[in-house]
């Protein structure tokens, strides 16, 4: 125990063994061990030795292992033993191992210990057998099990990955502790192989092993052999047999296959080598002269001669059993067998057997290689034999003649009779006839062999004999089942015999005994009846009839004759016993009744009669009850089965009709041919296929039935059917193979049912498979000879392959299997490419990085995708859109993705694709930003004199020189601390400039100089160099102490000072007065505010420099207090009084020019209790105007008090020194204006108003105490006269711009006030001047009065009446305003609203009617959410309701002048969907103007902002952001674009007095004077052109400042600013608040540039000649009218457009999807430019009407009925890649189309119609050559325009791979008026013609406006020769397999096919391929190998696609 715990001792380890010790065990495994808990072994040690061994323990290393012994050492005695305890009590949960050192000696015994923790313990059959398996396509299946042994779960896989049918389910897994798992391993045995493959196991714990597969898959051989030696049997030969016998032949079938097998024998007709009475030994000339006959026995019924027995059953396993064939040959054709001694029929048939089962004829499915040979379903068998003739030749003839002879004499005739066949003998029979004897009678005549017949004449009567004598053949004839033959006559013949007997003349008496008749007393045949006439003798009176003879009667005549019996001769009375009583007989003498002896032993009595009839009445009575029992029960069966489950109350008897059936519902009886054959008949394939086709022809899709329920189907579906009856039923494909299908996807498979037999058979589908439980039936009853399908439902929720078989029976026979086959795919989308790279893209930067990725779905799934951007370090730069959404099966879907450029967005991004059910995708975007140079307009930026504190901006301007945008940021680094440059980075666009300001913020008075950076993306850094030096701020305030000495509460006193700035910088003061509530500041001119509203006491104001300000601090208290204090003054946010307190506090020395420095300003103010109350101290004086017009002066007095409340005396005084005029002229009177107040004393004052002209006077009177001068409080005076007054709300009216013949619609609401009496309205209406009419203005005058015209009318819903009211308060009227016009107008104006007392009050109005969406675009926006057809329809009639102003509006009326209100706004509220349409126009006209409206190129520009500013050649400068600052001349105007410019580059014009390169005035008056002027001339200019702009005033055009400064000069000088107006100077301005200016400009310059469009470039559309269409236009289609009527919404040139639309649309729909999938597109008439245009299709058929080389690559694949957003989007993706593929570039988005403005799609359609016809080819240019051969030829391209053009050329279409350029480059340049010469090469690889464009782009900058030239190519072949000529030789019906070897000249891979071409000559040219029939679709790209087999049987070979 003192040993150290594991000390190592130097000593060797060594065996037990070998230390003669044995230590049991030799390990220590504590298993299953838990942390806590105490686990103990022993260890037993055996000493083996013959001597003491001292043995020693170690303790482990590891604590957790202890060793429990007495002594650590030990000596242990030869052969005895000790034994051990060790110990484990684990700590932790893990496995822990360690050593036990047992020391023996100087030898040591190492024990490993091992502490395991409770894990599993998985254990797998190694081995899976299915042993030996038949190749039928049947999936097998063995388990596996999964053993865990272990205390914990265990997990599992197990899969396999070879390409044999094998699957295993699950393929993972977890087994539960002491348990076990079942893995199922499925084998389809499809074909022969033996399969030895392993599947990967993975067993947690366990290395991964291999689990092997062993299956031996045989044949299913049906095996015929020789019955002797059991040799195979392929043709049993009968050889040569008679027609009508039979011979029969015995084999064995044997089942060489492990499984049972159903067989049927079948035979084959129309076999190649059948034979079916063929004469093979004749003649040709014979044969061809029989064709009738060959015609006749083609369709023979072979089974009527060959039989087999048995001819269907079931052979087990390896079974043997005996099958007889039957050969029993029969005449056919109208030959007789004696008519030709050589005529003979040979016959070879083919017999097959077949397994039954499924079949798959007709249904089999090619697509899968599951599908079972033939050699493994049946056995053929050949059969042959010959019939022949028995052909019998006698040497007299047929007709033989005897000599007469008499009876009983002889005449005899000896004939030879010769056999004349070659081959047989026969046997032959002479049958029995009367007087003829034949010697020999039978015999066996050899072949070619003749005997000796002799035939005798034993006459036995007399007369003429002519007999014939047949003489039969016997051979063996098989019986009916052909099982077994027998001897019988199979044919007879005969001869015809002739001779005569006569009679002889010995005469023989006759012999007449009375009673007995001659027969019976004369010799037999010797007397004849005429003999009995002759004789005299005594009449023979027995043979009278009794009943005619008189003799002896004892009756009276009148007696009736009884009908009676005259008795035998004999009288025994037994012989005369009658059989029943009813019986007499009479004596034929006397005729009277003999008496009857009855036999009561054998007759019944008469009682025993009565008994008997009494019994079989009863027994009739009681079968007659049950017989009417039955049909009354069956009768009321048949009314209850009348009704159905659920009464519904309906009598059957009431009328009701049954429904006709259809053909398919009426079961018909089965035709006498559909009746099955005899069981012992051969099924024969001719009959099985004629069944077979009338039973696919009577399909039963319907109605039917899962059970049997008539007795014809339970009788039918009972029976037991044979194997050939099931063979009958055909179930198939016996592969149901679903293909590669998705996962969860719903999948369809027909399994056809064909029933054969004339009954009703009940189909059930043994289906336990999960996946096909969806199906909706697994039992069908099938009708007689009907066929029918049942739709198999396939979904599988998980991925594999999948291989299951399911059995069915056939009227619960196992009819066989069907194996189920599919590859379950793992939903699933695929990209078109991982790595995406962006490209630039036009000009506009909302499509300058943008690309597509398709996401395609191969599956018959619909599959949910959703995008998810990966987020970087950078952020995230890339959008993508739809970012989710569906793809539809078998469709696919394009996605854009876009980069939001920036100068810090990531060049690199990625995309998450996540599937729903599926995995997820990576897609890699990255970016190719190109080189960009930009330039500073002035290198350096001064900041001298700048306020310190303060910040002082500076405008910097970028200008772009480079070929793209570009992207900047400004460098931190080079940024001093007190400079900032916002924004830090930005883009400017190419050729553009960009503005970026400077801010200056100095600390310090130091001067400064810096060199600021500025980054470019994928360029060089600008540098810009700064410099300035700050001044600090000198304020004085004088006073700065106030003292407010006496102020009154109530009162308010003001000490005014003065703030004066001494530097020449602004700066800015505040002055602090928090906590100080009573006091404030008073600044001049209001222009002191609130610098934060949380701080309403902290005053602050800016001074300019060396300039002052008056202000005044203001005391109001309440209460009597003493105040004193200092309060703070900050100067330019400095703490300047503060810090100059405490300068003075320390006494140190105040450094110069560091910071500003002022004295805290002193407050003392002492407040005084009121002495004096006034009673009122606001007095309002109103005069009603009546009372002014009776009275010459009109006074009104009030009166007010003032008491003295202290006890002293008061003085008081009124100062009316500031309102001296008004008390001069006596307006306003006090009664007193000064006085004393004793104390307590009230005094009253008066006071008077006196007014002389109405108008309204105000003043403010101070009342001073005591002669003290501060005022103590202020009397407000007030008087008016009160003048009549109208208010409009609205205070103008706007109309929205309506279409012609449509109204607009406004409510005013007029405000009255002063009205004291009733007073009625009239209303002036000017007249509007229409642009064509200009003769209105001379209308007469009285007109001008009418309240209403033609286009613009006032009514008056509730009348024009104001009621009086005594307080002038007057209710509200209300008016409306509508406007409507017949032809475009737009006006401003006033309408008058007049008084009955002359007074007038105007009210603005503007509007527009016009027909073109450009001006009336507003109207568009009010029905958005109201889907009004007066919208869309290009034929609009004028509304009568919108003229209806009566109360009884409708709803919607009201609905559209709400809206209409609401556009009345100009510009609409954020956030509604109409600002959302007004948005959009606003983009449209900027992305159109910034593209194609300025000279030099593209600019980038913005509504209103930055075009508003462009009004000038404005100068970079470098004074403050302020219009005081002044412009300085610089070099950088041509860099300046102004609105000028546009007018000029579109028009060529510019407006009158507007020169391009004109500047504005420095000073702000004259700047706004001389804005004003030119936006009038613009105006002018424009109207002039046709713009209809009266609503759109030059002021509004201004930017808010000049707009303010503008409202400040027209109140000033009006007439100076109205002389340059558009409008007239008599009609009424109206001011905009400041708060909506800015919707008010954006919708004015919007309106301007919409109407610059329409006058300039919408006039441009005429229509197109007939060189500018392409050859689709001569498919005009009757169904487009050419030309619309008249719109009162669309222009004529809008009219144009929309023709146009309809025209491709509906001739090219057509064309582009006329083999697409997804349908043609339907019919529409395209009515607007929006909705109509959304879905893409419209665009597309334009795109490929011009473009045709555009349609298989972009458009084929488009949505021609989208359903969702996606696939709309889908289309617009598709129509701008086409778009940017032929290099036209309007920077349309896909959105814009899918959710189209007409605005935007508008233009987009006028720039369509103006570059499509440069795509139509100006010539096509034909190559003929050779197959391979490369042919060139050139194309001349002119120039004949004043400019260099540039072109690059590209080939496009479906075969530009084939087409080349023969010149080194592909761009080119031509010289104005020059041209250049093309070279084009065409390699021909196809038969096919090959069609190409070579398109010729000019190359501007950013694609902008580039022109195209297109020549159509078209490569024809017109000769080919064969690469290779094969050559071959075969007997003829003998197959020669033929290897040609098929090289691929393509860089691709692809698939081929081969066509067999078969002529008598070499074809080398394709018009007689093509005259073959022989030459494949153009579509077909693939590589075919073409066959050509001439009269030489040569195989050449040619490439073909």
């Amino acid at each position: 125990m003192n040993t150290h715990r594991g000390s190592l001792i130097p000593r060797e380890v060594e065996t037990p063994k070998e230390l003669q010790l044995r230590v049991v065990p030799l390990e220590l495994k504590f298993q299953d061990t838990v942390a806590g808990k105490v686990y103990r072994q022993s260890i037993t040690l055996h000493n083996l030795g013959r001597s003491n061994q001292k043995i020693r323990f170690l303790e482990p290393i590891n604590q957790q292992f202890k060793v429990i012994f007495p002594s650590m050492e030990k000596e242990l005695a030869s052969g005895l033993h000790i034994t051990a305890m060790v110990e484990y009590h684990p700590s932790k949960n893990e496995n822990t191992f360690d050593q036990l050192y047992i020391i023996v000696g100087n030898k040591a015994i190492e024990i490993p210990l091992t502490g395991l923790i409770p894990c599993c313990d998985l254990e797998i059959e190694p081995e899976v057998n299915f042993g030996t398996l038949v190749a039928n396509s049947k999936v097998h299946c063995k388990e596996v099990r999964i053993t865990n042994h272990g205390k914990v779960q265990g997990m599992f896989t197990m899969e396999y990955r070879g390409p044999l049918p094998i699957v295993i389910s699950p393929t993972n897994g977890v087994v539960e502790p002491k348990s076990s798992k079942t893995v199922k391993v499925d084998f389809c045995a499809d074909q022969i192989r033996v399969v030895n493959e392993v599947a990967k196991v993975r067993l947690q714990g366990r290395p991964p092993m291999l689990v092997n597969i062993k299956v031996h898959v045989v044949e299913q051989i049906i095996e015929l052999l020789n019955i002797n030696d059991n040799t195979k049997v392929e043709c049993i030969r009968f050889g040569c047999i008679y027609f009508g016998t039979s011979k029969i032949e015995h084999a064995l079938l044997y089942n060489n296959s492990p499984e049972s097998v159903n067989w049927v024998a079948v035979i084959q007709n129309d076999s190649v080598g059948e034979e079916l009475g063929t004469n093979t030994q004749q003649r040709t000339d014979v044969a061809i002269h029989n064709l009738t006959y060959f015609r006749q026995i083609k369709n023979i019924d072979v089974t009527t001669f060959i039989s087999c027995f048995p001819n269907e059953g079931t052979l087990l396993p390896y079974q043997k059993i005996k099958i007889t064939f039957c050969f029993s040959p029969k005449i056919t054709g109208d030959h007789r067998m004696d008519d030709d001694p050589a005529h003979r029929q040979d016959y070879a048939v083919f017999l097959r057997f077949d397994t039954v089962g499924s079949k798959d004829g007709f249904l089999r499915d090619d697509n899968t290689k599951a599908n079972k040979t033939d050699r493994f379903e049946k056995l053929e068998l050949a059969l042959t034999g010959s019939g022949l003739p028995v052909v019998l030749q006698f040497d007299l003839g047929s007709i033989i003649n005897f000599a007469p002879c008499s009876m009983g004499e002889r005449s005899e005739v000896a004939f030879i009779m010769e056999n004349r066949s070659k081959l047989l003998p026969v046997i032959y029979r002479f049958k029995k006839i009367a007087n003829f004897r034949i010697d020999p009678e039978r015999g066996k005549l050899g072949e070619k062999c003749m005997q000796k017949v002799i035939c005798s004449f034993i006459p036995h009567q007399y007369g003429v004999f002519k007999v014939k004598q047949f003489i039969e053949f016997i051979g063996p004839v098989a019986d009916k089942s052909c099982h077994s033959l027998s001897l019988k006559p199979f044919h007879q013949i005969y001869l015809i015999f002739k001779s005569t007997c006569r009679a002889s003349t010995k005469h023989i008496a006759m012999k007449i005994n009375p009673g007995i008749p001659p027969s019976t007393s004369n010799s037999t045949e010797q007397t004849m009846v005429k003999d009995l006439v002759k004789s005299k003798e005594c009449a023979p009176l027995a043979i009278l009839p009794s009943a005619k003879t008189t003799i002896q009667s004892h009756r009276l005549s009148t007696e009736p004759v009884k009908v009676v019996q005259i008795p035998f001769p004999n009288e025994q009375a037994a012989s005369i016993r009658p059989r029943k009583q009813d019986k007499q007989f009479r004596k034929i003498s006397t005729l009277r009744p003999r008496l009857s002896y009855v036999d009561p032993e054998y007759t019944y009595t008469n009682s025993e009669l009565l008994k008997k009839k009494a019994n079989e009445d009863y027994y009739k009575k009681y079968i007659d009850y049950l017989r009417n029992r039955r049909l009354q029960k069956q009768g009321e069966r048949k009314d209850e089965d009348s009704y159905d489950d659920e009464d519904i109350r309906l009598d059957p008897k009431s009328g009701l009709k049954s429904p006709s059936l259809s053909e398919s519902e009426i079961e018909e009886d089965p035709s006498p041919a559909d009746c099955e054959p005899e069981p012992y008949q051969l099924l024969c394939t001719r009959n099985m296929e004629s069944r077979e086709t009338n039973a696919l022809e009577r399909k039963v899709l319907k109605r039917l039935k899962s059970k049997p329920s008539t007795p014809n189907e339970i009788r039918d579906c009972s029976l037991r059917l044979t194997p050939r009856q099931i063979h009958q039923v055909i179930v198939g494909p016996s592969v149901l193979n679903f293909g590669d299908i998705c996962v969860h996807s719903i999948n369809i498979h027909k399994l056809h049912v064909v029933n054969m037999l004339p009954r009703h058979v009940l189909i059930k589908l043994d289906v336990n498979l999960k996946e096909l439980q969806k199906t909706k039936q697994f039992s069908y009853v099938i009708p007689p000879s009907s066929s029918t399908y049942i739709s198999m439902i396939f979904h599988s929720p998980t991925a594999g392959k999948y291989w299951k078989s399911f059995t069915f029976t056939v009227n619960s026979i196992p009819g066989g299997h069907l194996l189920v086959m599919a590859v379950v795919m793992p939903v699933r989308l695929e990209l078109s490419s991982n790595q995406l790279v962006l490209k630039p893209h036009g000009f506009l930067l909302q499509t300058y990085f943008r690309g597509t990725v398709n996401l395609s779905n191969h599956q018959n799934y619909l599959v949910r995708f959703q995008w998810m951007p990966v987020n970087t370090e950078k952020g995230i730069a890339f959008s993508m859109c739809p970012a989710q959404g569906t793809v539809d099966p078998f469709s696919s879907l394009e996605c854009e993705v876009t980069w939001h450029p920036g100068f810090s967005s990531p060049q690199k991004g990625q995309f998450v694709l996540h599937i729903d059910e599926g995995s997820t995708m990576i897609l890699n975007c990255a970016v190719k930003v190109g080189e960009a140079k930009v330039l500073f307009l002035e290198p350096r930026i001064l900041f001298y004199d700048s306020p310190q504190g303060l910040t002082t901006w500076r405008k910097i301007v970028l200008h772009n020189v480079g070929q793209t945008h570009a992207f900047y940021k400004v460098r931190r680094n080079s940024l001093v601390s007190v400079l900032n440059i916002v924004p830090p980075e930005g883009i400017i666009p190419f050729g553009g400039l960009s503005t970026i300001y400077m801010t200056y913020t100095p600390n310090t008075t130091d001067k400064f100089q810096a060199r600021v950076k500025i980054a470019i993306r994928r360029g060089s850094d600008v540098e810009i160099r700064v410099s300035g030096s700050a001044e600090v701020a000198d304020v004085e305030i004088k006073p700065n102490v106030f003292f407010f000495s006496g102020t009154f509460i109530g009162g308010t006193q003001v000490i005014p000072f003065i703030v004066k700035n001494k530097t020449i910088t602004r700066v800015r003061v505040e002055f602090n007065l928090e906590g100080r509530p009573r006091f404030s500041m008073i600044f001049k001119n209001e222009a002191g505010n609130y610098t934060d509203p949380d701080n309403p006491k902290l005053y602050c104001t800016e001074i300019e420099g060396k300039k002052s300000m008056q202000c005044g601090m203001a005391f109001s208290p309440d209460e009597v207090r003493v105040y004193e204090f200092c309060f703070q003054v900050r100067i330019n946010f400095y703490e300047s009084s503060e810090l100059y307190t405490e300068y003075h506090v320390l006494n140190a020395p105040i450094p110069p020019n560091t910071v500003p420095l002022i004295q805290p300003c002193y407050v003392q103010a002492v407040v005084l209790q009121a002495p004096v109350k006034l009673s009122k101290n606001e007095f309002t004086f109103n005069i009603v105007p009546s009372t002014v017009n009776t009275m010459e002066n009109v006074r009104k007095t009030q009166k007010f008090s003032l008491r003295n409340l202290s006890k002293r005396n008061v003085d008081w005084a009124f100062n009316i020194s500031k309102s001296g005029k008004l008390f001069k002229d006596g307006v306003f009177t006090f009664s007193e204006l000064s006085g004393t107040l004793k104390p307590y004393e009230q005094y009253n004052v008066s006071i008077t108003f006196c007014p002389d002209r109405p108008t309204k006077y105000t003043a403010d009177i101070p009342v001073h105490l005591n002669n003290n001068p501060t005022c103590y409080q202020v009397i407000h005076l007030t008087g008016e006269i009160k003048s009549p007054k109208l208010l409009f709300d609205p205070p103008y009216i706007f109309f929205t711009s309506v279409p012609l013949e449509v109204a607009a619609v406004m409510n005013v609401k007029i405000l009255p006030q002063n009205y004291y009496r009733d007073a009625v309205l009239s209303v002036t209406v000017p007249p509007i001047i229409l642009h064509d009419e200009e003769e209105e203005e001379e209308e007469e005058e009285e007109e001008k009065k009418e309240e209403g015209h033609d286009s613009l009318c006032v009514h008056f819903p509730k009348g024009k009446t104001i009621k009086g009211s005594p307080s002038g308060i007057n209710a509200e009227l209300t008016c409306q305003v509508s406007f409507q016009a017949s032809k475009p107008v737009s006006f401003f104006t006033n309408i008058v609203f007049n008084d009955n007392t002359d007074n007038g009050f105007s009210l603005p109005v503007t509007g527009t009617a016009e027909n073109c969406i450009l001006t009336i675009y507003p109207h568009l926006a009010i029905y958005l959410n109201n889907n009004n057809p007066i919208l869309y329809n290009c034929e609009l009639e004028p509304s009568s309701e919108a003229l209806n102003l009566e109360e009884s509006d409708s709803k919607e009326g009201e609905s559209l002048m709400e809206s209409e209100e609401e556009v009345q706004q100009c510009f609409p509220e954020p956030g509604t969907e109409t600002y959302k349409f007004f948005q959009q126009v606003v983009n449209a006209a900027q992305t159109w103007f910034s593209l194609f409206g300025w000279p030099g190129g593209p600019h980038t520009f913005s509504i209103p902002e930055s075009i508003r500013r462009d009004v000038c050649k404005i100068q970079t400068h470098t004074g403050l952001l302020s219009h005081e600052d002044i412009p300085k001349p610089s070099d950088s105007l041509k860099y300046n674009k102004t609105i000028y410019d546009v007018i000029r580059h579109l028009s060529g014009k510019m407006p009158e007095g507007v020169h391009p390169s004109q500047s504005l005035p420095e000073d702000h008056t004259e700047r706004v004077i001389q804005l004003y002027k030119q936006h009038s001339s613009v105006l002018n200019f424009l109207s002039a052109k046709g713009a209809y702009i009266a609503h759109i005033l030059p002021e509004f055009l201004f930017e808010p400042e000049d707009y303010k400064k503008w409202i400040e000069l027209r109140s000033s000088a009006p007439d100076t600013l109205l002389m340059y107006s558009p409008i007239p100077k008599e009609t009424q301005r109206f001011t905009i608040d400041m708060a909506i200016f800015e919707n008010w400009s954006k919708r004015a310059w919007t309106d301007l540039f919409l109407q610059l469009y329409k006058v300039l470039i919408l006039t441009r559309v005429v229509p197109h000649s007939g060189k500018d269409l392409p050859p689709i236009h001569l498919c005009d289609s009757p169904k487009v009218n050419p030309s619309f009527e008249y719109s009162n919404i669309y222009s004529d040139y809008e009219k144009i457009l929309l023709s146009w639309l309809n025209t491709y649309y509906e001739n090219t729909r057509n064309i582009i999807w006329q083999n697409c999938n997804k349908g043609v597109p339907k019919e529409r008439w395209i009515l607007n430019f929006d909705t109509d245009l959304s879905d893409g299709l419209v665009f597309a058929t334009l795109l490929g009407g011009y473009c045709p080389f555009l349609i298989e690559r972009y458009f084929v694949s488009m949505y021609t009925r989208p359903r969702t957003i996606e696939q709309v989007f889908h289309n617009s993706l598709m129509v701008v890649n086409s778009l940017l593929e032929i290099g036209l570039t309007m920077g349309i988005k896909a959105t814009d189309i899918c959710d189209p403005n007409p605005i935007l799609m508008l233009m987009f359609c006028v720039f369509l119609y103006e570059k499509l016809p440069q795509f139509v080819p100006k010539e096509m240019v034909i190559f003929n050559c050779t197959l391979h051969e490369t042919m060139i030829k050139t194309i001349k391209v002119r120039n004949s325009s004043r400019k260099a053009i540039v072109y690059k050329m590209t080939f496009i279409g479906r075969d530009a791979t084939d087409f080349s350029l023969h010149m080194s480059k592909d761009v080119v340049a031509i010289p104005a008026g020059g041209h250049i010469i093309v070279t084009v090469q065409f390699a021909s690889r196809f038969l096919h013609p090959a069609e190409a464009s070579l398109m010729l782009l000019s190359k501007s900058k950013l694609e902008v406006g580039g022109t195209a030239i297109v020549y159509a190519l078209k490569g024809e072949v017109h000769e080919f020769h064969p690469i290779e000529t094969i050559k071959c030789k075969t007997p003829c019906y003998q197959w020669k397999d033929i290897t040609v070897n098929v090289t691929n000249p393509f860089h691709t891979a692809g698939d081929f096919n081969v066509i067999v071409v078969e002529s008598s000559t070499l074809i080398s040219l394709t018009s007689k391929l093509n005259a073959s029939r022989q030459f494949i679709s153009q579509r077909n790209q693939r590589y075919m190998l073409m066959l050509y087999f001439p009269s030489d049987i040569e195989v050449n070979v040619w490439p073909k696609a």
